[in-house]
Order: C-alpha cells, then structure tokens, then sequence
C-alpha cells in the first residue's frame, strides 16, 4: 500500500476513534499480509501492542490465513485479541484490487472498505444481535455517507459498487453482503442531501436511519 494512504488510513482511524471514544477504546487496524506494525493503535492499548510485535506478525499471519480462506478483504471484530490484549479489531488486505473506472478508483475502494469496517464498529447495527445482513447494510450505509463527504456525490464509485454486489450474489451465493438496496437509498440521500459537514457521529445517526 502506498505510503501515503497508508496515512490516510491512520489519519481516518484515528480520528474515527477520537470521535467515538467508547466504541473504537481500544481500536487497532491492521493490513494483512505484509504489515507486522499496525496502521493504528489506540493509546489505551498501545503500551501493551508495542511490547509484543513477534505476537502481532503470527496475528496477521493467521488473520491473513482466514481472510484468503474465506475470501475476506476486511473483517472487523469488536472483542479480538492480539498477544492476550483485547482490542476493536479491523483488518484489511492491502492488495484489493479491481477494475476501475477513470473517476472509481482503487484508493476510493480501499477507503470504502476501511470505512465500511468502522461503520461495524460505530453504527449501532453494525454488530450485535442482528442479522449478518443487517450488520452489512448498516456498515455500507456510514461507508457511502464517508465516500461522499471525501470524494463527492458525482464519482461513479457507488453505482460500481451497487454492481458488484449484484454480482457477488449471482456468482457466489453470497446472500448476507446483500446490501445493494441499501446502497441505492443512501445514494438517494445524498442526491437530496448536503453530507459533507456532517460529524462522524452525525454520520453514523443517518447511516442508522437509511439501512
């Protein structure tokens, strides 16, 4: 992953954490395979991560392992554990790649995917005792709002990835990441709607309204 948005990754789980103290407390990022040092980490568990970096390698070595098994290319968890510390875990594959139209680019599919694993974390059907359908529409519904207030509501990138999902589901049975309806009404929304100066606590209310 190029440095610099590897940056933005950091710069956004940071200030994704900062915003949502109690949900992202102990928030960690990793980037699976080749990353043995965190995207981020929270300070309330950065003491413990930092003594340990032998243990984080064999994480991501067995993170990247079940990831490729299942065909993940990020995963979110709220109570995992790296070298004994519970953490609000988030890992992603730092190869996603695509086919990309000249206004839908791949760094607008890696963030989606980053912000698609915080919307797990910080919108309240994001986890919990719902549907694994319900928990994907909710974190695609925070990751369309953040794509638009980066990028605008003018790239091509969502109606592509509206696409995509019809397309995982006729060629791959994948019924729980069904969520092209609720990516077609946050799109709706942001049509008739200024997202951009929303808070990211504002952000993750109107996810909620809109999955």
């Amino acid at each position: 992953m190029r440095t610099s948005l590897s940056r933005e990754f950091n710069r956004t789980a940071a200030a994704t954490q900062k915003a949502f103290p109690q949900q992202l407390e102990r928030l960690v990022v990793l980037l699976v395979p080749t990353e043995a040092t965190p995207v981020y980490v929270a300070p309330a568990v950065a003491g413990q991560l930092t003594r340990n970096v032998s243990r984080i390698k064999n994480i991501v070595a067995e993170l990247t392992e079940t990831m490729h098994e299942l065909g993940w290319i990020g995963m979110a968890s709220k109570y995992g554990y790296i070298a004994g510390t519970q953490v609000n875990l988030i890992a992603l594959h730092d190869d996603l790649r695509g086919v990309f139209y000249p206004d839908s680019t791949q760094e607008m599919f890696q963030l989606f995917v980053l912000d698609h694993e915080l919307g797990h974390h910080v919108t309240e059907k994001g986890s919990g005792a719902y549907s694994r359908q319900m928990m994907e529409c909710s974190a695609d519904a925070f990751a369309v709002l953040r794509h638009v207030q980066r990028f605008g509501k003018n790239t091509s990138f969502l109606a592509d990835e509206a696409s995509r999902v019809v397309k995982s589901i006729i060629m791959h049975g994948d019924t729980e990441h069904y969520t092209t309806d609720t990516l077609e009404r946050a799109m709706q929304v942001v049509a008739e709607t200024d997202v951009s100066n929303l808070s990211l606590q504002e952000t993750a209310a109107l996810a909620q309204k809109r999955e």
